[in-house]
């Protein structure tokens, strides 16, 4: 085996001045895709699965935002008329918002018959909503009465909600 050194002195008698035995060039410009312009080709932003994410990132955003203008008072008790409830005072406002939606979900899913199979496994898609308000009350423990994330959750809840009344209302027996 060899040293360093003595690798050193095969690399410094070497032939500095090498040229190939022919014009490598042509054979390499053959080989180049055809060229509109003399730019450099632009890459592709995003693969098909990034477009995807890409769509669902936007849309929920999008359902996200305009959903903001229809969220009640998150200080205020289902059904209080402005006036908070003895039983729900002292609540952080997160655990009013979840009161009130978990309320909610539970009536809709008590009356929700027969869901059909074209639904897939929508109990699955139930806990990855609730896996995410699970994460934003996670989150909230350490950025207390943050209004972006009680909004964020209560979106979560509206679109968990949504879903729910989708599943119930779609009869697809007939198809």
């Amino acid at each position: 085996m060899k040293t360093e050194d003595q690798l050193d002195q095969a690399i410094a008698g070497l032939r500095q001045d090498i040229q190939p035995r022919r014009d490598l060039w042509i054979d390499l410009e053959q080989r180049l895709p055809e060229r509109e312009t003399a730019s450099a080709p632009k890459r592709n932003r995003f693969t098909a699965g990034g477009r995807w994410a890409a769509v669902f990132a936007i849309a929920l955003v999008g359902t996200l935002a305009l959903r903001l203008d229809w969220l009640p008072d998150p200080g205020l008790a289902p059904g209080s008329n402005g006036v908070q409830m003895a039983e729900t005072e002292g609540l952080p406002p997160e655990a009013l918002i979840a009161q009130q939606f978990e309320a909610e979900k539970a009536r809709q899913l008590s009356e929700l018959g027969e869901v059909s199979d074209d639904f897939g496994d929508w109990r699955y898609q139930m806990a990855v909503w609730d896996q995410a308000i699970g994460q934003v009350q996670q989150t909230m423990n350490y950025y207390p009465d943050d209004p972006a994330l009680l909004n964020q959750m209560e979106g979560l809840y509206r679109q968990q909600l949504d879903y729910i009344q989708l599943i119930a209302v779609t009869d697809t027996s007939g198809y």
